[in-house]
């Protein structure tokens, strides 16, 4: 099994794990649903992660940082029967700091559809594999637009990791810094790799990995 492969199904395969539609810590604001669109704001400090039905998770108009317990993920949409698209708008004054395996500081993940980020928070994670933001899909595209400045210092811990089932597309405007391995890490399978970054960028290893079975 080749890398793309089993790092694609490992990050599918823990968000399945989840019960509710949506979960954080107690101290959170309730998100307002709407149809396949959960949106949250206010208090999200315990963090967001949702499921199936929705389809669209918006985080905005946030009165706190997002941080969470150890080893839970910042914001995080997972679908196994639809796309997953994520949107996080967080003014600079705040921010997403993670801590912990696996614990991503925005991610959306889909084993059937498109995976879909947009961005704008400053993100700071510190656990194994737990990505700045992460956009992955089985069968599907990614594609991943981040405005905000990005430091992950864990082992195998990508700013930016993209790992699509078809293409894969990046855009950064923000500084990126990778203890633990890339800056950014875009996978397209099937189809092609895109990536455009406008910012410093200091990896372990490479600062822009890119890679698709096209040009």
């Amino acid at each position: 099994m080749n890398e793309f492969v089993s790092r694609l199904l490992s990050s599918v395969a823990l968000p399945v794990l989840l019960l509710g539609g949506a979960s954080g810590a107690s101290a959170n604001d309730v998100c307002t649903p709407f149809g396949g669109i959960l949106t949250c704001s206010g208090d999200q400090s315990g963090g967001v992660s949702a499921i199936a039905p929705y389809v669209i998770l918006n985080v905005t108009g946030l009165t706190s940082s997002i941080t969470p317990v150890s080893g839970t993920g910042g914001v995080s949409l997972s679908q196994s029967t639809d796309s997953a698209t994520v949107n996080v708008t967080i003014v600079p004054a705040y921010g997403i700091t993670t801590s912990g395996a696996d614990a991503a500081g925005v991610s959306a993940v889909s084993s059937v559809g498109s995976s879909s980020i947009t961005s704008t928070a400053n993100i700071t994670t510190s656990g194994i594999r737990a990505h700045g933001v992460s956009a992955s899909s089985v069968s599907s595209s990614t594609y991943v637009s981040s405005t905000g400045d990005i430091a992950v210092s864990g082992v195998d811990a990508d700013a930016i990791s993209s790992l699509a089932g078809t293409s894969s597309v990046v855009y950064s405007n923000g500084s990126l810094s990778s203890g633990g391995r890339r800056g950014v890490n875009s996978q397209g399978g099937s189809g092609s790799s895109t990536v455009i970054t406008d910012g410093n960028i200091a990896s372990m290893s490479d600062g822009v990995f890119s890679m698709g079975a096209t040009a």
